[in-house]
């Protein structure tokens, strides 16, 4: 995880973000 730079860490916690943000709008959470 460390030796990733640093834009893929960054991308790798937008996808997550998106991906959460999704299943909440899916499941009507939030």
């Amino acid at each position: 995880h460390s030796d990733l730079p640093m834009m893929s860490e960054l991308e790798f916690i937008r996808n997550r973000q998106e991906a959460r943000y999704g299943s909440g709008r899916s499941g009507g959470c939030c």
